[in-house]
C-alpha cells in the first residue's frame, strides 16, 4: 500500500520524547517526560519534535494507519477592536481578515486530546520558556497576570489505534505497551492532563475550565484541572457560554486567551 509518490508533510508535529510508563497513579512528571516540561528548549533529538506524517505510517499488514486530524496552524495572540474588523498581533502586525471570518472557518471534529491542548496552552503563556522573549513582561515592563481558559465539550476522546501527536501506540508504544487497550490508554491520557494542569498552576498560571455540553455538572477531569471549583464552569447553551466568559472577564479585567 502507498500514499502516493507526491505525498508531503503537511506541517503538523509529533511530540518530543516522553516517558511511556506514566499511569493513572503517577503523581509527578518524570524527568525524561520531555513533552510535559513546559519550558524545555529543544537541544537534542530527544527534546525536539518530529514530523506528524500519516503517509509514512503503516501497519504490519501494509495498510496506512487510521489518523486523527492535523489541525489548522496555531496563531499568535491577537487583539480585535470589533468582531468585523482586522486585528493586530502582539507585535503590532495587522492580521488580515476579521474575527468573525476566522471563527466561521473553524470546524469541529472528534478525537479531543485535552493533554496536548494544555501542553501548548502552558507553553504559549509561560514567561520563561519557548516564548519568553515576547511575553515575559508587558511592553511597559509590568508583570503579566497569566490566565489560561480551557474550553471543551468535556469528553477526552483519544484512541490507542489511531495515529496522533504521540504516534501510533499499537506500533510505537510511546504512551504505554503496544498491547494496552482503549480503557487503559484513556486513563493514562487523563492523568497526563492532570499532571499538566498542575504544572501550569505551579508556574503561577490561573487555569479556568469551561465545559460546553448538555450536562450542567462539570466533569471531574475539568473540575480537578481548574485552579479552584470557582474556576470551573459548565455551559449548556450559547447564552450560558457567553455568560461564563463574561464572568471570567469581569474577574481578571483583561481577557487574553491561549488557543
Amino acid at each position: 500500500a502507498t500514499h502516493g509518490p507526491n505525498d508531503r508533510w503537511n506541517g503538523c508535529i509529533e511530540e518530543r520524547d516522553t516517558y511511556s510508563s506514566i499511569e493513572a497513579t503517577t503523581n509527578a512528571i518524570p524527568a525524561n517526560a520531555y513533552d510535559l516540561d513546559i519550558d524545555l528548549i529543544p537541544s537534542s533529538k530527544a527534546t525536539r519534535w518530529r514530523p506528524y506524517w500519516q503517509g509514512v505510517e503503516y501497519r504490519r499488514s501494509g495498510s496506512l494507519v487510521s489518523s486523527s486530524e492535523c489541525p489548522a496552524p496555531g496563531r499568535r495572540l491577537a487583539s480585535y477592536p470589533t468582531y468585523d474588523s482586522s486585528g493586530t498581533d502582539s507585535d503590532g502586525n495587522v492580521i488580515t481578515g476579521n474575527l468573525q471570518t476566522y471563527i466561521n472557518g473553524l470546524s469541529p471534529a472528534g478525537n479531543t486530546n485535552h493533554t496536548i491542548g494544555m501542553i501548548w496552552g502552558a507553553r504559549f503563556l509561560s514567561g520563561s520558556g519557548l516564548f519568553a522573549t515576547e511575553n515575559s513582561k508587558t511592553k511597559n515592563g509590568f508583570n503579566i497576570s497569566r490566565h489560561l481558559v480551557f474550553m471543551t465539550d468535556g469528553d477526552l476522546n483519544v484512541f490507542h489505534n489511531r495515529y496522533n501527536v504521540y504516534g501510533y501506540n499499537e506500533l510505537d508504544g510511546r504512551l504505554g505497551p503496544t498491547w494496552i487497550g482503549q480503557t487503559e490508554y484513556e486513563k493514562r491520557q487523563a492523568q497526563r492532563f492532570q499532571l499538566m494542569c498542575s504544572a501550569a498552576k505551579a508556574k503561577g498560571i490561573t487555569v479556568w475550565t469551561i465545559q460546553f455540553t448538555a450536562s450542567s455538572t462539570v466533569g471531574a477531569n475539568l473540575r480537578n484541572c481548574a485552579s479552584s471549583p470557582k474556576h470551573a464552569a459548565a455551559a449548556t447553551s450559547n447564552e450560558a457560554l457567553k455568560s461564563a466568559f463574561g464572568n471570567i472577564a469581569k474577574t481578571i479585567g483583561g481577557l487574553r486567551l491561549s488557543k
